[in-house]
């Protein structure tokens, strides 16, 4: 999938996150600590574990549900929802596009 095929009237489909995964750990520490007086070892009662544990969970790997869709839909461009979210990302995956058109 490398983004030549999107244009104007494509939908954009969302997959949800459990979490952090492997993007902005320092930040979400730094939050934490500073906003919120928060230490890895303090228990987070909703969550049933330690601050520390929280941010460890293994994440959802998205390859079976990208698989899904990609069994009934054409998929023209993806990108990772990181780091600067739908306002950075989004736009560089159009970017990306546009570089690679003939």
């Amino acid at each position: 999938i490398t983004g030549s095929k999107i244009k104007p009237g494509n939908k954009i489909i969302g997959l949800k996150s459990n979490g952090l995964h492997t993007n902005g750990y320092t930040l979400a520490q730094k939050i934490l600590a500073e906003k919120q007086g928060l230490k890895l070892t303090d228990e987070l009662p909703e969550c049933g574990c330690t601050v520390k544990e929280e941010l460890l969970r293994v994440h959802t790997s998205y390859l079976h549900p990208a698989q899904l869709v990609m069994k009934d839909f054409d998929i023209n461009g993806m990108a990772h929802i990181t780091g600067g979210g739908l306002i950075d990302n989004i736009p560089l995956c159009l970017i990306l596009h546009a570089f690679s058109l003939p």
